[in-house]
């Protein structure tokens, strides 16, 4: 005798035919035995049991299941004994079936199948339930109500299924209340004599909460929790922190979800190590996220749950703890609803970020540029919109590696109109455009804005851009808005320099992406070509619109760069003539600041004066404070500085220093910065000031204040990540090599070079050869 199968039954004629039949191939395939136990019915349930065994023992009732179900287990002559109940029925024994006749019993000491616990003729849930066991002398059931097997260590799940209708009366509503109410008593008699006992309290926990009596109910569950004390390792511990989710999950308020994922965040704190019980904890967190349409974290948590799914169905998970759990989500059912509430998910979260490119025979640059993009794509809900102008070169094979979404369009010599084909096929909430030279190198912050929501308080947002020279090393850095909410009334504007239009608050994002587009290591004079090819265009714009303050600060500026000064102050001139009328227009302090760069670059003492006496005229004009203030407060000192007036590049230099800590706080206006080229607004260039600051101190013999400066210097120093403090580094040298014949800054150069090769030695191969 291979399986003796064990019943108690009472009155059960309504459904025991049933049972019994389901039973017969099992029975047939597989050398069996059946054993019914009767404890007093007084309908027809014997003479039923009676055409199906003649092991039919009529006992008394005791209040206990446990005593009960053990008189069939010492009636049992099998190898194995297996337990079922007359409401339910073996939908699907092949399994089984296999179990035994492949002769893999005999390697095991315990096995599962599934129970569908229907509350409907089509609606079950199910749960794994040990119902099989070898027999030895020692076997025995305990417990007088929810009695169990002893668990042994060799267990297996079996994908056999069994129907059971023990919950569902269509005829009695409070069919479940009353089975509660009736166990609630033996529970209550078995919790007096053994007040510790856990799987008496875990039951009562259940009836409690299931009749609705979440005070009792929460009275046991945490006199169990306080048992176990938080103790990973005790049998218990997972199930308790079920009925801990359990019983939030089952509260009407709306903070129920919240409170769900704070307990899951603990169990997996105290428990990380993957195990069946976290398959559970996983799609309670999901449907938490869920319930709180935050459809990208429950999309993962339900990702979890699937791959934990996936290495149980291959027996590749520890299930040590399957037998203490009521629902350990882990069968087919569940699998099933997992994946089909992962799509859901996916199709329920928005694209956040639609990213634009226009490309032509950017070969060179786009696959280093796209590869780069990958963390921000991973990271934030995007898509990738790339426009081609008529590459001739393998531009468009690479960009089919990365995005499907490519459009082919004429060129115009109209930037704006190339990029407003990229912004119009956007599908996402916001949208970020960049070029294939520039490459992202942290977009950690980036990430987080979007993730951490603060994107839904802004309108647009800025990043830096460093422009890398010849050498590939040597930048200037800059800020720029390529970030806005997309909107009917957001698009480019601009044949060239083409620009977002934003209404709203701009956001100042601390990532920065590297630029190669003026590095002429490749092609000498790139920087003059492309300020070459932009003039006709700048010039048709200037044409259609004399009085657009963005032509006139474009064509300052190229002239500035050109060095072709006459033709840059015609326009200065004409743009400062226009914003002088609305000092707090955003363009007011571009024109301002290009005036002050523009005195600079003569390079006269005179025209020193000059911009010291421009910066001045500013915060006469507009005194309150700005991001533009930084640059313009540096510009002052780097003049005073010049002109060897000390004393006041310190002071110019102080409040540049306090202006940049305020926006590093943002704390800061930086509402003008998608028109103005800052330089100094950032961590390098707070470290740039204060050793200008030092180094006027230590001219003037101020030794008490340059020692204050240097413990400064340091601690910036201290706090940098070797790439912050290489691109200050970067910086210094890029302002020397942009000095021509300025000994001042380049002996300044090759001096914090020298102090960055004592700080850190990783710099001497990269710096080493500024020093010939």
């Amino acid at each position: 005798m291979i399986l003796s199968i064990g019943m108690i039954v009472k009155n059960e004629s309504h459904h025991l035919k049933n049972c019994l039949t389901a039973l017969q191939p099992l029975m047939r395939a597989v050398k069996s035995e059946l054993i019914i136990a009767d404890t007093g019915s007084d309908d027809d349930t014997v003479q039923i049991a009676k055409k199906f065994t003649n092991n039919v023992l009529e006992i008394s009732w005791n209040n206990d299941f446990a005593e009960a179900r053990n008189h069939t287990v010492r009636a049992a002559k099998g190898e194995w004994y297996m337990f079922i109940d007359a409401d339910e029925y073996l939908e699907d024994s092949v399994q089984l079936i296999d179990f035994f006749i492949s002769g893999a019993y005999k390697k095991a000491t315990n096995a599962f199948y599934y129970i569908r616990e229907y509350s409907s003729p089509t609606d079950y849930t199910e749960t794994a339930l040990p119902r099989l066991c070898k027999l030895t002398p020692c076997t025995k059931f305990t417990g007088s109500i929810h009695e169990s097997l002893p668990q042994g260590e060799n267990a297996i799940v079996l994908n056999a299924y069994v129907r059971h209708h023990g919950y569902r009366d269509s005829n009695d509503s409070d069919f479940f209340e009353k089975k509660m109410q009736r166990n609630l008593p033996i529970l209550l008699k078995k919790y007096e004599k053994n007040p510790s006992d856990l799987l008496t309290i875990r039951y009562l926990f259940y009836s409690y909460n299931g009749i609705g009596e979440r005070i009792k109910a929460k009275v046991f569950l945490d006199k169990g929790l306080s048992i176990i004390d938080k103790n990973m390792q005790h049998d218990a511990f997972v199930c308790f922190y079920h009925m801990r989710v359990e019983y939030c999950a089952s509260d009407q308020k709306p903070n129920a979800p919240h409170r769900v994922l704070a307990v899951i965040d603990e169990y997996f704190m105290l428990k990380p190590a993957p195990s069946v019980g976290a398959i559970k904890m996983h799609i309670e967190a999901a449907m938490s996220h869920f319930v709180l349409t935050n459809y990208k974290a429950a999309a993962s948590s339900f990702e979890k749950a699937r791959d934990l799914l996936v290495l149980y169905n291959k027996q590749k998970l520890d299930i040590s703890e399957l037998g203490t759990l009521t629902d350990a989500c882990t069968s087919a059912y569940h699998l099933k609803m997992v994946n089909e509430y992962i799509i859901k998910c996916k199709q329920q979260v928005k694209t956040t970020l639609s990213i634009g490119m226009i490309v032509k025979n950017e070969s060179h640059h786009l696959k280093n540029c796209l590869t780069a993009l990958q963390p921000l794509m991973n990271g934030v809900k995007s898509e990738l919109i790339i426009a081609d102008t008529g590459s001739t070169d393998d531009t468009l094979k690479i960009a089919q590696q990365f995005t499907n979404n490519i459009l082919e369009i004429p060129w115009n010599n109209d930037f704006a109109q190339a990029r407003n084909h990229t912004l119009k096929a956007a599908k996402g909430e916001w949208f970020m455009f960049l070029d294939a030279d520039e490459y992202m190198e942290d977009g950690t912050e980036i990430i987080k804005f979007f993730t951490q929501g603060h994107y839904k308080k802004y309108q647009g947002a800025a990043y830096k851009i460093h422009n890398y020279l010849a050498d590939g090393i040597s930048f200037g850095e800059f800020s720029a808005v390529r970030l806005c909410r997309i909107s009917e009334n957001v698009q480019f504007e601009g044949y060239v320099h083409e620009h977002l239009t934003i209404d709203g608050e701009i956001y100042a994002l601390n990532s920065h992406f590297r630029h190669y587009g003026y590095d002429n290591a490749s092609e000498p004079g790139i920087i003059e070509q492309k300020q070459q090819r932009n003039l006709p265009l700048l010039h048709r714009m200037y044409n259609e619109n004399p009085n657009d303050v963005n032509t006139l600060r474009y064509l300052a500026k190229t002239y500035i760069s050109l060095r072709e000064f006459d033709k840059a102050k015609t326009y200065l001139d004409e743009g400062l003539s226009i914003t002088k009328e609305n000092p707090n227009s955003n363009l007011f302090p571009a024109f301002y600041l290009m005036l002050v760069e523009y005195y600079i670059k003569l390079g006269t003492n005179e025209s020193q004066r000059m911009a010291i006496s421009t910066v001045d005229e500013y915060f006469t004009l507009r005194p309150q404070l700005s991001v533009t203030a930084i640059d313009m407060y540096a510009e002052k000192g780097n003049c005073h500085l010049d002109l060897k007036e000390y004393g006041q590049a310190i002071q110019s230099y102080e409040n540049a220093h306090n202006l940049i800590q305020l926006f590093l706080d943002s704390q800061l206006d930086i509402s003008e910065i998608s028109t103005v080229n800052v330089a100094y607004a950032s961590k390098t260039g707070l470290l740039a000031i204060a050793e200008l600051i030092f180094e006027c101190h230590v001219v003037l013999k101020n030794f008490s204040s340059a020692t204050i400066w240097q413990k400064i210097i340091f601690n910036y120093i201290k706090h940098m990540s070797l790439e912050k403090l290489t691109s200050k580094l970067h910086q210094v040298i890029y302002h020397a090599q942009m000095a021509d014949d300025s000994k001042h800054d380049k002996a300044l150069a090759i001096k914090h070079i020298k102090s960055a090769m004592r700080t850190d030695s990783r710099f001497i191969p990269m710096l080493s050869e500024k020093l010939k």
